[in-house]
């Protein structure tokens, strides 16, 4: 079985935000945009789905409970290795099917001692899942070290099939991976968004960089130094932007100009802004196209506010040339567990 954490898949009667606006663009008949909930962590579990009866109401859900639905209807795939994390569900509708782009992991990326086809890692040794992932090949098995995304379809939001394209190589069913070891985007590629602007499918996505602690076998041994490594890793944090004319195959942003190993292959559309209250790390992208304008909504950690809150901008190409709002629109309200209460 693969154990997958929770994915909660809504329909509801309006264009939801995120890829909910990108079905409700695609002009779906009859039902609404989905609109992706919520995904819980590594374990066990699949994927729901949700339906509100009676459309939109202007008193919310609470005068129109979801409905959901009883079993997982995503995530109960027969054993493959990827069998440790399935989260950040993107789901659109397009060419009469949705499709649902979401991460997922191996279970020895986590750092745990598993193998992959029955070859033992020794974590106490310099062959560490890291190691291993950045001294193959990119096109060997383990280029999914770093999260990718994979691709599933279904005709009714309920019954899913995994994109497989036929070969023996696991990682070539995934459908968005890191560019290399040394790439921007080497350690992850997360959270998408889709906008379906006519035949074109649009993603957005956050990236983060694997850094040489994280290769460091004295590092991995030291609970306090994986530790800082963790938070260094957070500020490589950006978001990335592909284009797929079918879902499968995508084309990642490139600016011609940048040719260091970082930014080789593909380059970031947007990242954190020195001295702004954005500056620590950019993630989580939604984005709707609207009057030829593209709206990106992010979730961004401000250092000196030491919190996440969420930022807009807005772009003409979806690419370039972001305008963004100079102070966040959404922040959280609640105290952290210990400070003081106000005065």
């Amino acid at each position: 079985m693969r154990k997958a954490g929770w994915i909660g898949l809504v329909l509801c009667g309006l264009a939801c935000g995120g890829c909910g606006g990108a079905g409700a663009n695609a002009g779906m008949a009859g039902t609404a945009g989905m609109s992706t909930g919520g995904a819980g962590g590594a374990g066990t579990g699949g994927a729901g789905t949700a339906v509100r009866d009676g459309g939109s109401s202007p008193d919310g859900p609470a005068a129109a409970p979801w409905e959901i639905h009883p079993t997982p209807v995503y995530g109960d795939w027969a054993f493959d290795m990827r069998q440790s994390f399935t989260g950040d569900p993107c789901v659109a509708y397009f060419n009469g099917r949705f499709y649902n782009w979401n991460a997922t992991l191996l279970p020895f990326a986590l750092g745990t001692a598993m193998g992959t086809f029955g070859a033992s890692i020794d974590q106490a040794s310099a062959a560490t899942p890291a190691t291993i992932c950045d001294s193959l090949p990119v096109n060997a098995l383990v280029k999914i070290c770093s999260l990718p995304l994979e691709l599933s379809t279904s005709t009714d939001g309920i019954h899913w099939a995994r994109f497989d394209n036929g070969t023996p190589d696991l990682g070539d069913d995934y459908v968005l991976i890191r560019d290399s070891a040394e790439s921007w985007d080497s350690a992850s590629v997360e959270a998408p968004t889709v906008v379906v602007d006519g035949s074109t499918l649009k993603m957005w996505f956050n990236a983060s960089k694997r850094l040489a602690c994280e290769k460091d076998p004295a590092c991995i041994g030291d609970i306090m130094c994986r530790a800082r490594c963790l938070g260094d890793r957070m500020g490589t944090f950006k978001l990335g932007y592909a284009e797929s004319s079918d879902g499968t195959h995508w084309h990642k942003y490139d600016d011609p100009t940048t040719t260091s190993p970082e930014f080789a292959a593909s380059d970031p559309v947007f990242g954190a802004r020195p001295g702004a209250w954005d500056d620590g790390f950019v993630v989580d992208p939604t984005v709707l196209k609207e009057g030829g304008v593209y709206k990106l909504w992010y979730g961004a950690y401000g250092i000196a506010a030491d919190k996440v809150q969420i930022g807009y901008a807005e772009s003409n190409d979806g690419k370039t040339g972001w305008r963004r709002r100079d102070a966040p629109v959404l922040s959280p309200t609640q105290r952290r567990v210990g400070s003081p209460a106000p005065a």
